[in-house]
């Protein structure tokens, strides 16, 4: 039986790829990125711009066998560059994953860092973590260990898994922080629950 109350059913584009950006990211749902790759070719079929930008940063992580058409990918460059210009978070990060991966543009590691920063200012907690990813291996900015844990801090925090997993493997290995096992169980249980 078809699920009405999903907007990839109903072929509400704009919705459609809101959900999968949820599915994605496990944002108020369970995580599930087959089924964001589902929904956001749905909502690109039915005619989301923003889907097709979306598959253009993804799918190639995922081997789908999707192909963007480019035209596709530079309208959706368009509407993420003129959201990341006017401060849309959401924005700087898709520009950044873009800039990061060479999606559309060509790849530019500083440019990356520079927009996650500026969606993490806002409290980006996707965007944090890509800086603290950036700083971890000096991708666009100093390498710095500390600054790295810093974030992923602010980031476990907030109660995000990923960072709170990254965040206790830097305090089992002493690296950035002071090496504790205790803590480093403890954001282990917490990324797991």
């Amino acid at each position: 039986m078809t699920d009405l109350t999903d907007p990839c059913n109903r072929v509400d584009a704009a919705a459609c790829c809101d959900a999968a950006v949820r599915a994605f990211y496990g944002n108020g749902v369970k995580m599930d990125e087959n089924e964001a790759l589902r929904m956001f070719r749905r909502a690109a079929e039915a005619g989301s711009i923003e889907a097709w930008g979306h598959l253009a940063r993804i799918a190639p992580s995922f081997d789908t066998g999707v192909v963007v058409p480019e035209n596709k990918v530079l309208e959706a460059l368009a509407i993420w560059r003129s959201g990341a210009e006017r401060g849309d978070s959401d924005a700087q990060l898709y520009m950044g994953t873009c800039y990061d991966f060479g999606v559309g543009v060509a790849k530019d590691l500083c440019e990356a860092a520079r927009l996650y920063r500026l969606s993490a200012e806002q409290g980006n907690v996707r965007a944090r973590n890509n800086l603290a990813a950036c700083y971890s291996v000096g991708d666009g900015v100093p390498e710095d260990v500390v600054e790295t844990a810093r974030l992923y801090k602010l980031s476990a925090d907030q109660g995000d898994a990923t960072a709170q997993f990254r965040l206790g493997s830097r305090y089992s290995s002493g690296n950035g922080v002071v090496q504790n096992a205790d803590e480093a169980i403890r954001l282990y249980r917490l990324s797991a629950e």
